[in-house]
């Protein structure tokens, strides 16, 4: 991969005289109009960064300690960010939209759902709206591939997502899942990330997935034991959650040649 500078850079002397690191080479961005765009990150000391993309975009400086303008021949692929619509036996996955906000009010507001999310509960349906605006719909924007929502073939009611939410490496994404409690031990979410995993490797690009849950979770450990993915250690006293006690998350991972072997 080769890079040349564009822009001077807000730091005294040659560039890599500084410890410029290359650290993501497949951390893509997608922006209506503009097709899709490889992005790259440089670090610095492991504080500073400069962001890379071959669309407009805004260029950071960490700390206000470095800036600069680079151009990228060559690259990894990037991701896909837009996810289709895909059907399993009892579900509809397809792309969250504004028209879900109340079926998301209806578990979004309920206490027994959140209280092991990180999010706080939903108090009001325009929560709900604004959550739907800000964080769902603008996550091609933000280089994260679009929220699965899970909605019921039968009477067409989403009842919860499944969703990469965080990207690192650039192929590498983190999964996070929630349902609606009236849902719970039907075996939906089991059903929804069986049919999303492939999606995740072979369409939007990813080469590894992870994910973890709170160790008294056990009906979440059984779901992502049951979607293979494979115990790699535990997090000890990860985050504290809404009681205010620190909790252990076992960790896992499931590759893309994981699933190729089968």
């Amino acid at each position: 991969m080769q890079w040349q500078r564009t822009e001077e850079v807000a730091l005294s002397g040659n560039i890599e005289s500084i410890g410029v690191m290359e650290r993501y080479q497949r951390q893509s961005e997608s922006r209506p109009g503009a097709g899709f765009s490889n992005r790259v990150e440089k670090h610095v000391h492991r504080r500073y960064r400069i962001e890379h993309s071959n669309v407009k975009f805004r260029w950071y400086h960490a700390k206000a300690s470095l800036s600069g303008r680079f151009f990228c021949e060559g690259g990894k692929d990037m991701l896909e960010l837009f996810v289709p619509t895909i059907e399993t036996d009892r579900l509809i996955l397809r792309p969250i939209r504004i028209e879900d906000a109340q079926d998301l009010f209806d578990y979004a507001s309920d206490e027994e759902v959140v209280k092991m999310l990180s999010w706080p509960r939903h108090e009001t349906l325009e929560r709900s709206v604004k959550s739907i605006n800000e964080h769902f719909l603008t996550r091609p924007q933000r280089g994260i591939p679009e929220a699965f929502a899970i909605v019921l073939k039968e009477n067409g009611k989403m009842i919860g997502t499944v969703d990469v939410h965080t990207v690192r490496f650039g192929d590498v994404g983190e999964i996070g899942y929630v349902l609606n409690h009236t849902y719970h031990n039907h075996g939906y979410m089991s059903e929804a990330l069986k049919a999303a995993i492939p999606i995740w490797f072979t369409m939007t690009g990813f080469r590894r997935l992870e994910i973890m849950h709170n160790i008294i979770n056990i009906a979440s450990r059984k779901v992502i034991e049951k979607a293979g993915f494979i115990k790699e250690g535990v997090y000890r006293q990860l985050r504290s959650e809404k009681d205010g006690q620190y909790y252990d998350f076992p960790f896992y991972a499931l590759l893309k040649e994981d699933i190729e072997r089968e």
